[in-house]
């Protein structure tokens, strides 16, 4: 997840999220790469990515998201 994270191809998916730095779970797990379609792929790849400061996970309620770091959303556009 980290190699896609950083790709064109991630910054793609996650720019079409409504230029926000929230992506739900649910779009991951549907849309993301194979590799983190299983939740403890993902919470592992989030773990990596939490300790670089590029993303975290996030509730609100039920509902999850991971969280990009808003300094990365900038340096895109």
């Amino acid at each position: 997840m980290c190699r896609w994270f950083n790709s064109a191809l991630g910054h793609q998916f996650l720019g079409s999220t409504n230029d926000t730095d929230r992506v739900p779970t649910k779009r991951i797990y549907q849309y993301g790469p194979n590799g983190v379609r299983d939740g403890r792929d993902l919470r592992a790849a989030l773990a990596i990515l939490a300790e670089r400061g590029r993303a975290r996970m996030e509730e609100d309620g039920r509902r999850r998201y991971v969280a990009i770091n808003p300094a990365l959303l900038a340096d895109r556009g």
